[in-house]
C-alpha cells in the first residue's frame, strides 16, 4: 500500500498585527500632515482600511496606510484602522487624533499704565495645545515690566 501526501503550504507568517500607539500624533488645522500606520505579519501586500470619523481633510492610503492630507476642522477624532493580508486576514485597532486650531493671540490692546504704579495684565490665547509659553518676540516691554 502506498500512500500519497500533498504537501499543504505553510503560512509561517503570523498573521497581520498593527503596531504602535493607538494615540496618533497630533494635527493642525490648515497644517499638512502625514502619519503611516504600522503593522508586523501577514502574508503578502497588506491592505487598509478606516471606518470611523477620520479628521476632515484627512485619508488613508489603502496600500500604504498612510494617513495624510489637510485638517480642516478642529477637534478630537476616533476611528477603527484594519490591515488584510493576502490570506485575507485581519486585524483592527482603535485610534484617536485630536486636531488643533491654529495658534492665535486673543489680547488685542493692553490698558495703559503709570509711571510708578504696579501694573499687572494677563495676555490670552487660543488654539494650539496649552500650555502656552510667552516670549517677546519683536522690540521691547517698558523698563520695569516683565512677562
Amino acid at each position: 500500500m502506498m500512500w500519497l501526501c500533498a504537501a499543504l503550504p505553510a503560512f509561517s507568517q503570523a498573521r497581520p498585527s498593527i503596531t504602535g500607539p493607538s494615540t496618533l500624533p497630533g494635527a493642525q488645522v490648515g497644517v499638512p500632515y502625514s502619519y503611516t500606520l504600522q503593522a508586523s505579519g501577514g502574508q503578502g501586500a497588506l491592505q487598509w482600511s478606516a471606518t470611523g470619523l477620520l479628521p476632515p481633510g484627512l485619508t488613508l492610503a489603502p496600500s500604504t496606510g498612510n494617513i495624510s492630507g489637510i485638517p480642516t476642522t478642529a477637534g478630537n477624532y476616533g476611528f477603527r484602522a484594519t490591515v488584510t493580508d493576502s490570506l485575507n486576514r485581519t486585524d483592527n485597532k482603535d485610534f484617536t487624533i485630536r486636531v488643533t486650531s491654529p495658534l492665535a493671540i486673543t489680547t488685542t490692546s493692553l490698558p495703559a499704565g503709570t509711571v510708578g504704579v504696579a501694573y499687572s495684565q494677563s495676555l490670552t490665547a487660543a488654539g494650539g495645545t496649552p500650555p502656552y509659553t510667552w516670549i517677546v518676540t519683536a522690540g521691547s516691554l517698558p523698563q520695569g515690566l516683565a512677562l
